[in-house]
């Protein structure tokens, strides 16, 4: 199959480079640009967009919030607990693995959850899927997020376009074959209306910037005295602008000097027209949560906590979108092509770790250790998004200890050697505890044991599918007896109440040798 190329390059969007947005930016220019965008021309105002998201602190903050609180999101492959008829349980997890693998190998993810979770300012989100040394037979290996600005809607169709030039022209955009891309689409972006709430801020603060221009500095007036000769009028006054310029110099005798305060006049309406349109922002960013960016938020503090988890509800709901998104435009058809004949079940799942679910791991961990087992170090890191290392062994620095992993097992009183005749009581006493777990575990078996032996006695090919379909039918059965039986935890109750009392025994003589020494 030959290669294929990347349809976006970024070299190419060079020349938007010397396009400011916010050159001779009004309110007409705006409503222009916007109405170009919902007639599918997206290169100017999605140029805009990218200029306010960087200079609007409001929309900057919101982006980084919501953001982070996405990326804090686990991801992983699942697969429903009642599969549709026809799919069995190991086809349905070799669907699971073989997605696994392939999110695994996309090299990109957090630049994917990120681009598709910014598509609720931008309004929508391209992705390209890049494969392996560009030949589509191997594996895709990126999502490359396309910049807004080079794309454009046909005017007949509205399928989206390729624009390599930015410039929103429909004649010289290229059409996509969306089988190409992971598409996510939104109506009501967030933007439009920062777009509007930029402007007018900027607008309130070019207004508020002449203002306090003119009536920063507090307006100072000097009074002459009233016994001043009318020749000297000319001369005082120059005086004074002087001394009222830069509060230095002397007033002729009776002179005063006056000011008049800022805000004598009334309260200004800057600060509180800006503050309308930074809480129209948040109210379109929070989905109503007009406090997120308006209460304190000190560490540890009780807003702080509010703040989080909303940041965190509206993560999932973007999570769910994205989930929903990835799983129609990429795991189905890369199952439809590697299962053809299959019903598509797995499906890839963005989602918060839930703490119910994380405290049944820690238990079923906690249970296994008990049996003698363990999970492997990365699979339990993963599944629990933490950093798990093993503990080191403890070190001894006795004199002539043996190094660490190769110390034996602490045995208690072990502050001298057993004699051989201690060691040949207690090899003959594991022989005999072993013999009789043995006997009683037979014990416990014997009719499970007495039917398997008539199965292998039986030479009759229809005798033994007689028989075995007769031990099926009993096997719960069986099996409940054999949980019932009590014979080999009586003879564990007993080695272990024996050794309790040689240990005992062995402790009082231990320390009544101590006394006596």
């Amino acid at each position: 199959m030959a290669n294929q190329p990347p349809l976006h390059i970024k070299e190419r969007n060079r020349a938007r480079d010397y396009y400011n947005p916010l050159r001779r930016l009004d309110m007409s220019k705006l409503i222009r640009l916007l109405e170009d965008g919902e007639r599918g021309l997206h290169g100017d105002v999605q140029w805009l967009y990218r200029t306010i998201e960087k200079r609007d602190a409001t929309v900057r903050a919101l982006k980084m919030r919501r953001t982070s609180a996405l990326k804090k999101l686990d991801w992983d492959i699942k697969i429903p607990s009642e599969l549709p008829r026809g799919i069995t349980q190991a086809q349905a997890e070799a669907q699971a693995d073989y997605l696994r693998e392939a999110y695994e190998k996309i090299e990109n993810l957090p630049e994917v959850f990120e681009s598709l979770a910014l598509a609720s300012f931008r309004g929508f989100a391209h992705l390209e899927k890049r494969h392996q040394d560009d030949k589509p037979s191997l594996p895709i290996v990126r999502l490359q997020p396309v910049p807004q600005w080079h794309w454009v809607r046909d005017p007949e169709t509205w399928d989206w376009k390729y624009d390599a030039r930015a410039e929103s022209n429909y004649s010289m955009a290229v059409p996509i074959d969306p089988a190409n891309f992971i598409i996510r689409e939104l109506d009501d972006p967030i933007n439009e209306i920062a777009a509007i709430a930029f402007l007018r801020k900027n607008m309130s603060q070019k207004d508020w910037d002449a203002f306090v221009e003119d009536f920063g500095i507090p307006s100072v007036f000097a009074i002459l005295g009233a016994n001043t000769p009318t020749d000297k009028v000319k001369e005082w006054l120059a005086v004074m602008e002087k001394v009222t310029g830069n509060s230095r110099g002397a007033l002729p005798p009776g002179s005063t000097v006056s000011t008049i305060a800022h805000g004598s006049q009334g309260e200004t309406p800057f600060k509180s027209h800006k503050d309308e349109q930074r809480e129209e922002v948040v109210l379109a960013g929070t989905g109503g949560l007009l406090s997120m960016l308006s209460a304190p938020t000190g560490l540890g503090s009780d807003q702080a906590k509010v703040h989080e988890a909303a940041f965190d509800a509206i993560a999932q709901a973007e999570a769910m979108a994205i989930s929903s998104l990835l799983q129609a435009q990429f795991d189905k058809p890369l199952l439809a092509l590697d299962f053809p004949s299959q019903v598509p079940v797995a499906y890839f799942e963005l989602a918060a770790q839930d703490q119910e679910d994380l405290d049944s791991l820690a238990e079923r961990l906690t249970k296994l250790a008990l049996a003698g087992l363990e999970a492997d170090e990365n699979e339990i890191s993963e599944k629990m998004g933490l950093k798990l290392k093993r503990k080191a062994a403890p070190v001894s620095t006795a004199p002539g200890a043996p190094a660490a992993g190769d110390q034996p097992p602490a045995k208690p009183f072990a502050n001298r050697a057993p004699s051989a005749e201690e060691v040949a009581r207690q090899e003959e006493f594991d022989a005999g505890a072993k013999a009789d777990l043995a006997a009683a575990t037979r014990k416990d078996q014997a009719a499970l044991l007495k039917r398997l032996a008539e199965l292998d006695a039986t030479t009759d090919d229809a005798s033994w599918m007689a028989l075995a379909r007769e031990i099926d039918a009993e096997w719960p059965g069986l099996m409940e007896q054999w949980a019932k039986a009590g014979n080999k935890a009586e003879v564990l109750v007993e080695v272990f109440g024996t050794k309790l009392a040689e240990g005992a025994i062995e402790g009082a003589k231990a320390r009544q040798e101590g006394k006596k020494s």
